[in-house]
């Protein structure tokens, strides 16, 4: 129950409201969201080769519930893409822009979120 908490904080986030989270069970210990982005395709300095996905994912988990000892939530967002290293053949998947963010309650978790993005953490 308490990760249908954490969504409901997670979507007052304004950076955040474009993201769609799918059906939870009433049980559910994780949970997951989309959001959808343009597409790009470029150089970086290296000179290797981006293709960034179509959408940007993100992973909500609350972990050891029944013990409140252990306990804690994490949220992973990343943009699935693939990468071809400079004079390569082949592209290979990697997570771009990935950020991990914990916390041993929600509203640690939540402050977390929120530095990330007065960090200045956006949606490439």
């Amino acid at each position: 129950m308490k990760i249908n908490n954490l969504i409901d904080k997670l979507k007052e986030i304004p950076q955040l409201k474009d993201f769609v989270w799918k059906d939870l069970e009433d049980d559910a210990t994780s949970a997951y969201a989309t959001m959808s982005v343009t597409p790009k395709h470029f150089r970086d300095k290296d000179k290797n080769e981006l293709k960034l996905g179509d959408n940007y994912s993100i992973f909500v988990a609350h972990m050891y519930k029944d013990k409140p000892e252990h306990e804690f939530f994490y949220i992973i967002i990343c943009r699935r893409s693939e990468q071809r290293y400079f004079r390569k053949w082949y592209f290979n998947p990697i997570e771009y822009n990935k950020r991990f963010i914990s916390g041993k309650s929600i509203q640690e978790v939540m402050k977390n979120v929120k530095g990330l993005f007065d960090e200045g953490y956006s949606f490439i």
